[in-house]
């Protein structure tokens, strides 16, 4: 398993999908963030609430409306993951090796867990640095806290996460077409 794991890790590491992914969601969510703080209204927002961005509680519908955007990520990841050894006939050959069904698919699936998870950390981390952009509002940024960026990470992304792209690894795996996991 380790080394299916580590294979998959490197490959997704290799490819543009995981950077363009990355990089994507980083800076649409810190330009989102930076809006909300008021960096391009031209110093014409008043400031009407004593709710800050980055409060917890404003973090976490913000990270939860970014992820329903990053579910349709979910086939490209966990289902690309498992479809490109069904694609190209690889598989067969892993069953060939002395690997286990269960370590080659549980290699699999935990290295697109990890990639997708780290492309789900690039919201948290968007949403910091839009928050030190210029021109953002300080009346509008509280001050940060490691916890409120990650707790949304623990209560709800990463269940739904496991949860659908659990759902998405098995749809393709049973059909062996990516076309289920998007369409799922």
């Amino acid at each position: 398993m380790k080394a299916i794991f580590l294979f998959e890790i490197n490959y997704w590491l290799r490819r543009p999908n995981f950077y363009i992914f990355f990089g994507v969601f980083l800076l649409f969510s810190a330009w989102m963030m930076s809006v909300q703080g008021g960096a391009f209204d031209n110093g014409t927002a008043t400031v009407v609430t004593n709710v800050k961005i980055n409060a917890p509680t404003a973090l976490n519908q913000f990270i939860n409306g970014f992820s329903v955007f990053l579910y349709f990520l979910l086939p490209a990841i966990f289902g690309a993951s498992i479809y490109k050894d069904f694609q190209h006939r690889f598989h067969q050959l892993f069953y060939a090796y002395p690997y286990t069904k269960g370590a080659y698919f549980a290699g699999k699936f935990l290295s697109a867990f990890l990639i997708a998870f780290m492309v789900y950390i690039s919201v948290a981390l968007g949403a910091f640095l839009g928050t030190l952009f210029p021109g953002v509002n300080p009346e509008l940024v509280g001050p940060h806290d490691l916890r409120a960026y990650l707790e949304p990470f623990w209560v709800y992304v990463i269940p739904n996460l496991l949860f659908f792209g659990a759902l998405v690894f098995a749809l393709v795996t049973l059909f062996r077409n990516n076309t289920i996991g998007y369409i799922a």
